[in-house]
This record gives structure tokens, sequence and C-alpha cells, in this order.
């Protein structure tokens, strides 16, 4: 597994922001949470305040508050996406607005957004 993690960090390295960003909704659709989390941390790692990587700054935000409702286990979530483009509230507010039809869930979705990504 470190060899591979290894490979995978030294890979992210050479990848351009439109790759990276590709990258990062492949892991959000189709890896475990471990994967995705670890996935996340390196792209943070290159984005280092970067300025001509913000919209990947933005990208990796949205995908760690969508990576913590994910982990709710709430198997009737619709399928929620990053918009790099949007700002975290627009973002917020489109994910709420699809989420209005789990009146359960909703309040646990609202709490979790509002805590760690205002």
């Amino acid at each position: 597994a470190a060899t591979s993690e290894s490979d995978t960090a030294s890979l992210l390295f050479w990848l351009d922001p439109s790759d990276s960003l590709q990258l990062l909704e492949f892991v959000l659709d189709h890896c475990e949470r471990q994967r995705t989390l670890e996935v996340i941390a390196l792209l943070r790692f290159k984005t280092n305040d970067d300025p001509d990587l913000l919209m990947l700054g933005v990208a990796l935000r949205q995908a760690e508050a969508l990576t913590l409702l994910r982990s709710t286990g709430k198997t009737e979530m619709p399928p929620l996406r990053i918009h790099p483009e949007l700002s975290m509230e627009e973002v917020k507010g489109r994910w709420l607005r699809q989420l209005e039809h789990l009146p359960d869930f909703l309040p646990l979705a609202e709490t979790l957004l509002e805590t760690g990504f205002s």
C-alpha cells in the first residue's frame, strides 16, 4: 500500500489542474472514502496556496464536504456533485435543495455543512 501511495503522490504532481479535477471527480464517484481522502490530501498539498490552482482548491473544499456528507451512510442520497466554478455557499445551497426530499437527513446535512464549511 505504501508503494501505491507514493506512486500516486508522484503522479499527482505531473497532472495539470484540469486533469487533477477529473481525477478528483473520479475518486469521488468510484473509490472508497479512505482512498478519496488520500487523493484529496495529496491534491491539497499540491495546491499549496498556488493562485493558479484556485479552482482546484475550491473543488477540494467541496470534495471534503461531500465526503463528509457521504460518510453518514445515508443510502438514498441523490448523486451530489462538486462544482468548482461555484462558491462553497452556492454549492451548499444546491446540495441542500437536492436533499430536501430527505426530511430526516436534511437537518444533519445542514449542521455538517455549516459546522465545517461555512
